[in-house]
């Protein structure tokens, strides 16, 4: 399915099939970005990530990595704001760690502070949320991965301790 949206196919009929891998598949096409079905899809397959990685045993072809890897990159550009993501980032924020920066907590940061975090206005619950769960996640804070890109472009600390202090 994913190789029938890179080709440039219509797979809007899929949204609705009785099997969510094949939904989830159909609305990462790019035929239906612009479909609000295929936006819930995305975000309802995000609401269980790890079910959602478990649907293919084998690795996708045009899907790098975990399958909510490719269910996140495509699902920030079709919401409006971070609280329409946010019931998700807070799905996948358990899952990740250093070595997944750059395919979900990185991105999903951006999309919080997409002008940079302001320290003159207050944060959103959907903001704090996100930060609470990031900076109690152990597993994101090694050394690992440099996690510093995406915490420059979300205007935020690059230290834990002064991350923490933020909520």
């Amino acid at each position: 399915m994913p190789a029938l949206g890179a080709w440039g196919q219509d797979t809007g009929g899929f949204l609705d099939d009785r099997d969510p891998a094949v939904r989830a598949c159909a609305a990462l096409a790019p035929s239906v970005a612009h479909l609000p079905r295929a936006t819930d899809v995305l975000l309802t397959a995000l609401q269980d990530p790890a079910a959602a990685d478990r649907w293919f045993p084998e690795p996708l072809p045009l899907v790098d990595g975990c399958f909510r890897f490719a269910l996140l990159k495509a699902a920030p550009d079709r919401v409006g704001a971070f609280e329409d993501l946010a019931p998700a980032a807070m799905a996948l924020v358990p899952l990740a760690n250093d070595h997944t920066v750059d395919s979900d907590w990185g991105p999903l940061l951006v999309k919080a502070f997409p002008d940079g975090h302001r320290p003159d206005l207050p944060l959103t619950t959907a903001q704090r949320d996100l930060l609470g769960a990031i900076a109690a996640n152990d597993a994101c804070w090694g050394n690992i991965a440099d996690k510093t890109l995406w915490l420059r472009k979300a205007g935020l600390p690059e230290r834990r301790d002064a991350f923490r202090a933020l909520l």
